[in-house]
């Protein structure tokens, strides 16, 4: 038998100290265990106990649990919540590939690699300062830029919902940091963006775009449909009725299926897509994807010296232009965007103040 200082080894983590005293000393659920037992039998079967609360009494198995729960908490950072809200959330939602680049930025700020339990209203209050000063950006030769309030927010509320789901589904916090935050303190909607086209831009754009692209860009501003469901038209659900026509969008953002009426203008350059004189019974209208129109658009309004013009400012143009133009209620308007909510309507209008002057000399 080996000997250990007064002790001597009697089996596998038992040690005999003096004539009627046997130790264990093991290991169990991570947790060191030592404990004495006066016969050579009682410490074999305590040693032998396949589980703590088998072997221990209920405190004890309390303790060991709640030591057990605080290892794996502090072991469990921001970073690891978001790998696991990317599986188990965001790779089931329609806009995943966005949300997606979201998450890749917060992985990138300093508080993704703090322990989720330790962050509370001074973490989120640095995180929302080093965001705004573009902190996380990661564009190679490209000097990060300040970002707006309503981006901020975006992913402000990102990082809540990831926090309510590591309270409520996955109980690795007992709290959520961001209910410490004052009203005051919290993000907020910022000024809505309402450019849209100034002077001839559009002219300008139509010449210099080609191909799906140019078509894209009309059907943008003659139909307002989001860039995802533009891309996502199919020939099948597209109909000519004469000079115009209408494109059924069976999924939407909303989840509410919905049809576009499509104007001459527009039906005339969709017309320019399609293979032959005969619309096809199936199959993608539009063949060029998102990265490929991103970079012909950011060419194209280069080229014209409008680098501050957006795809999304489109939306803006064609929602504004359905109560100017066509002289569409909100609710014929939203039938078309796909609003649900008639305030983001109102954040997607920007009416020209002559066209409003112009109506009410009509009338």
């Amino acid at each position: 038998m080996a000997k250990t200082g007064n002790m001597k080894k009697v089996e596998k983590n038992i040690y005999q100290i003096g004539k009627y005293s046997f130790q264990v000393k093991m290991m169990v659920a991570g947790q060191k265990i030592s404990k004495v037992w006066d016969t050579l039998d009682e410490a074999r079967t305590f040693r032998d106990s396949h589980s703590v609360s088998a072997s221990l009494d209920v405190h004890e198995s309390a303790i060991f649990v709640s030591r057990n729960k605080k290892r794996a908490a502090k072991n469990f950072t921001l970073a690891d919540a978001i790998e696991d809200y990317r599986e188990k959330k965001t790779s089931k939602k329609k806009g995943w590939q966005a949300e997606g680049s979201r998450l890749n930025l917060l992985l990138r700020l300093p508080i993704a690699n703090e322990p989720l339990y330790m962050i509370h209203r001074n973490s989120l209050l640095a995180c929302e300062k080093g965001l705004r000063s573009g902190t996380g950006q990661r564009v190679k030769g490209v000097k990060p830029k300040p970002v707006a309030d309503a981006t901020v927010k975006r992913y402000f509320n990102l990082l809540r919902h990831i926090f309510q789901v590591a309270k409520d589904e996955w109980k690795k916090v007992d709290s959520n940091p961001f209910d410490e935050l004052a009203a005051s303190e919290r993000p907020k909607d910022g000024k809505p963006r309402d450019r849209r086209f100034e002077g001839d831009e559009y002219k300008k754009l139509l010449k210099t775009l080609s191909g799906e692209a140019r078509v894209a860009l009309v059907l943008f501003v003659e139909a307002a449909p989001r860039k995802g469901e533009l891309l996502n038209f199919e020939w099948e659900h597209v109909k000519f009725k004469g000079p115009i026509g209408s494109v059924h969008i069976p999924e939407t953002k909303t989840d509410e299926a919905r049809t576009i009426p499509l104007s001459s203008v527009a039906c005339k350059e969709l017309k320019t897509l399609m293979p032959g004189k005969i619309k096809p019974k199936a199959g993608k209208v539009f063949k060029i994807g998102k990265d490929a129109l991103r970079y012909q658009w950011r060419k194209a309004r280069e080229a014209i010296g409008s680098t501050d013009l957006r795809i999304h400012d489109l939306r803006h143009e064609a929602t504004s232009r359905l109560f100017e133009d066509k002289k569409f209620n909100v609710m014929e308007a939203a039938s078309v965007t796909g609003h649900a909510d008639l305030r983001s309507l109102k954040r997607y209008t920007h009416l020209n103040p002559m066209s409003l002057v112009l109506n009410c000399t009509e009338n």
